[in-house]
């Protein structure tokens, strides 16, 4: 993604996942912003793009003093409400609730118990002495009307892999490794309204991160009204868009897991890439009390340490055997980086350089894994029959048209069935 039109439609939803992938700058303030940033949005012909911070203060712009465009997304004033929130939770699991008050806890972290409750409630709709003495916490989290729900539960369902995934009508459950911390997480619809989020309380103390990774596996940041209104105008999405309203790209709450199960998914179907990666959890996963859900993933560190010749136990062959170590090998040297705010074209060509993953593979990690919203797997070969284009140069020509949506725009024609 670097094109003007794109940018400024981006940058008209205040979509949280372009942070960090273009500044704009305004010609009429002489101040350059993060797409994110809550002043008024400016007329189109007043703004120009850059790739970076640096980009713009070299063509002249200053920083804007609301966003701080000039700090690393996650390190502005503006990021510092989920920062605290971290930090607070982190002091729970050392009892801090238990022996002290709200008071003391605020006065610990530098702040008045006041603006410590506000970020609280602001950050995950729940007050933090409420949250302490929740035997299962639960936290609340909106969409923006439309919200499909039911479509991403549906996604997942068709790919849930057995003793780690449980998904009904309304709900989502699933193990969940961050770090040393290991539990199960449950995810409900609330309608239109969003979703419900209750952890085990081993994972409280890292609630902020598992309420991210819901966010992206919801596509809870989406703006469906915006999304939709652009898509509806290609004759060849509008009646999708018409009957399913505020679909959602459903992302991960692991994202190495799930590319994993992109690269197991190459070439062969839905229902024989699930079968893959149940036995590779089965195999190398560890175990976990958590009621019908027993295994937790394997983490990248996991799978780096074991020969690849391992991995042929499960089915694989000896090259896609080595692909999956490659992989795992990358991510745990930090060489390709899947979290959220991680710059899709770098996790693109990271992931391009490793044996065994190509295009497709590397937009379908993108699309998912990070959940980038322009991601295009142009060598989806379902994408291309409905474009009734030939070559992936002419599929993604075709698909030009839905940026920077594009990901809505696959989603859209995955779900219904071709004329």
């Amino acid at each position: 993604m670097f094109e003007a039109d794109h940018c400024y439609a981006a940058m008209r939803t205040r979509d949280p996942r372009f942070d960090g992938i273009f500044y704009v700058a305004v010609s009429s303030t002489g101040i350059y912003c993060r797409p994110v940033c809550p002043a008024p949005t400016p007329r189109r012909d007043r703004c120009t793009f850059f790739r970076s911070a640096a980009d713009a203060e070299r063509a002249g712009y200053r920083a804007c003093r609301r966003c701080r465009p000039e700090r690393a997304p996650g390190n502005a004033p503006s990021d510092a409400r989920a920062r605290l929130v971290r930090r607070a939770l982190s002091r729970f699991d050392s009892g801090a609730m238990s022996y002290g008050g709200l008071d003391d806890l605020a006065h610990t972290l530098g702040v008045t118990d006041r603006h410590l409750r506000r970020a609280f409630v602001e950050e995950l709709g729940v007050a933090p002495l409420r949250l302490a003495h929740m035997p299962e916490p639960k936290v609340a989290l909106e969409a923006r009307p439309p919200f499909d729900g039911a479509g991403v539960l549906a996604f997942l369902a068709a790919r849930a892999l057995p003793g780690i995934e449980r998904v009904t009508h309304d709900s989502y459950t699933r193990t969940l490794s961050l770090g040393e911390r290991r539990g199960v997480v449950t995810v409900g619809l609330a309608g239109d309204a969003g979703v419900t989020v209750a952890v085990s309380p081993s994972l409280v103390p890292v609630l902020v991160q598992v309420v991210a990774r819901v966010r992206r596996l919801m596509d809870l940041d989406a703006h469906p009204l915006d999304i939709d209104a652009h898509l509806a105008a290609d004759p060849l999405l509008a009646r999708s868009v018409a009957a399913h309203p505020g679909l959602r790209v459903p992302g991960t709450l692991d994202p190495f897991e799930l590319a994993v199960r992109v690269v197991l998914g190459q070439q062969v179907s839905v229902a024989a890439a699930r079968t893959l990666a149940t036995r590779l959890a089965a195999t190398f996963g560890d175990a976990i009390d958590a009621a019908e859900l027993g295994t937790v993933f394997p983490t990248a560190a996991t799978l780096a340490a074991i020969d690849p010749e391992r991995l042929r136990e499960i089915g694989l062959t000896r090259a896609r055997a080595a692909t999956v170590h490659a992989l795992a090998v990358a991510v745990s040297e930090e060489r390709v980086e899947l979290d959220a705010g991680a710059d899709p074209a770098e996790v693109v060509e990271q992931l391009d350089a490793l044996p065994g993953i190509g295009p497709w593979s590397a937009e379908m990690i993108a699309m998912r894994a990070i959940g980038w919203p322009d991601a295009f797997p142009a060598g989806d070969l379902g994408v291309r029959r409905r474009f009734g284009a030939k070559t992936e140069a002419a599929a993604r020509a075709a698909a030009s048209r839905w940026r920077p949506w594009r990901s809505y725009g696959v989603l859209h024609l995955w779900t219904t069935e071709s004329p």
